[in-house]
């Protein structure tokens, strides 16, 4: 399994709304908490399996106007 979702925003931090964040939070981060729950009991079950996780050089430089993105791919 490859785990690489993600959505980004693009605007200043001062003018993004807080539902904006939520919402990326929820696919970038949570979406592939989620994905991971569904299938690891598979996994374990046949007694094998990968999992790949992606991340982003956002989540060790800063990205202007991607504020919630970066944050997100820590």
């Amino acid at each position: 399994m490859i785990n690489n979702a993600g959505i980004f925003q693009r605007s200043l931090c001062i003018d993004t709304e807080l539902s904006a964040y939520r919402t990326l939070f929820e696919v970038d981060v949570f979406g592939q908490i989620a994905l991971t729950k569904a299938v690891l009991p598979v996994m374990l079950k046949q007694g094998s399996g990968h999992i790949a996780v992606t991340s982003s050089v956002a989540d060790k430089v800063g990205v202007k106007l991607r504020s919630s993105y970066c944050a997100a791919r820590q």
